[in-house]
């Protein structure tokens, strides 16, 4: 019975968000460059015939990774510092 009672618990707790903005932007960061590098490496989807410059095509795909990541997560701190202004 602990054995339940132990998952119980951790299933209650609050989901865990980041400490600091600093924390957020290294994932970030460590996200678009995973996502570069994978790219740039293993070259998938064809982008071994790519003629153009690869490094600057897996670049960006890095980059839009930041970028679309970083306005998620401006988002939600947006909202959830309007949510708990408005309700608690």
């Amino acid at each position: 019975m602990s054995a339940i009672s132990n998952i119980k618990n951790w299933l209650n707790k609050p989901y865990p968000g980041p400490e600091s903005y600093a924390t957020e932007v290294k994932g970030l960061i460590w996200a678009g460059l995973m996502i570069f590098l994978l790219l740039f490496l293993f070259r998938p989807f064809g982008m071994g015939r790519y003629e153009g410059s690869l490094l600057l095509m897996t670049l960006g795909f890095g980059g839009v990774a930041v970028i679309r990541k970083g306005a998620g997560c401006i988002n939600h701190r947006l909202f959830l510092t309007a949510y708990l202004k408005l309700y608690y």
